[in-house]
């Protein structure tokens, strides 16, 4: 009688281990498949000073849905020691004062600093490109008639030269160079007039017919004895 409820619990439980054992595999395998961490390759690059363009976050891993750490201000200087691609954006990896190692998107960093200043109006000088970034290699993104008038609202030194950050019509901010640009309007409803080459060279042949004229009547007026006799009693002289 033990024997035959022994075998009957063996068989119970055996049944019961069989019809359990694939939801518990497949659970395993959805945990896993959360738990994963989006794949990318971090390139060690030569670190290099760069600014904010904005305020921005900083993130655990490359990605925007990554747990933020962090966030900056902007134009506020970081240090970038690597770079990585993931789903088609650039992220750059930023250390922190802490000596943590973080990334921020590569678009919201820049290799310069702008410096804001009180709105000021300026004009062009001349006809010149509006540029993207303050540089004369950047992509031109309009160009400014000359004595056009543009708002500045800050200013980048790169390479030595420098630039004012402008704002346009459509309200972004773009870049010109800051030789082609003043605060005094030119006044173009006065035009000088240039004196005519053309004309100085009539008036100087004119005058050359004139004097020859002159030069033929003084010497009619000596060969001319009875006018030569009145010329002398009058004391006038023909030169």
């Amino acid at each position: 009688m033990k024997k035959k409820i022994l075998l009957l619990l063996s068989v119970i439980i055996l049944a019961t281990t069989a019809i359990t054992a694939p939801t518990v595999a497949q659970a395993d395998t959805v945990e896993t498949t959360t738990a994963e961490q989006p794949s990318y390759k971090v390139t060690t690059i030569k670190a290099k000073t760069m600014y904010t363009t904005k305020k921005c976050n900083v993130r655990k891993e490359p990605s925007a849905k990554s747990k933020s750490v962090g966030t900056l201000k902007k134009n506020q200087k970081v240090t970038v020691i690597g770079k990585t691609k993931v789903k088609g954006k650039l992220w750059y990896q930023i250390k922190t004062k802490k000596g943590n190692v973080k990334f921020v998107l590569a678009s919201k960093l820049c290799t310069y600093k702008v410096t804001a200043i009180k709105a000021k109006t300026m004009y062009t000088t001349k006809k010149c490109n509006v540029r993207k970034e303050p540089s004369a290699k950047s992509k031109s993104v309009g160009t400014l008639k000359k004595n056009q008038k543009v708002t500045v609202i800050g200013k980048a030194k790169v390479k030595g030269k420098l630039w004012y950050q402008i704002k346009t019509k459509k309200g972004n901010v773009k870049f010109v160079s800051a030789s082609v640009l003043t605060t005094q309007k030119k006044d173009t409803s006065k035009q000088e007039t240039k004196p005519s080459t053309n004309n100085d060279k009539d008036t100087a042949k004119s005058q050359a017919a004139a004097d020859k004229i002159h030069q033929q009547m003084r010497e009619e007026a000596k060969n001319d004895k009875e006018f030569m006799d009145s010329l002398l009693n009058s004391n006038i002289s023909l030169e």
